[in-house]
């Protein structure tokens, strides 16, 4: 995570999981994809910068291995 611009990172860990493809859409609003251990994508989001994560529900499929958008 940082709060300055990507001049300094401090590193967050999701316990459990592995971090597959990170996009923030806003300065608050962000998405990382996670394969969880059981073999299972977890779409996480964020709308305090990164402070605070909620997992969305499981996909369940494998081969995913990033996200992005189209438009906004």
């Amino acid at each position: 995570k940082t709060t300055n611009g990507g001049e300094d990172w401090s590193s967050q860990s999701f316990t459990n999981f592995t971090i597959q493809s990170v996009l923030f859409t806003s300065p608050d609003t962000g998405f990382s994809l996670c394969d969880s251990s059981l073999s299972k994508l977890i779409l996480f989001k964020t709308t305090d910068g990164g402070n605070k994560w909620l997992g969305l529900p499981e996909i369940n499929s494998t081969g995913f291995g990033r996200i992005f958008f189209t438009s906004s």
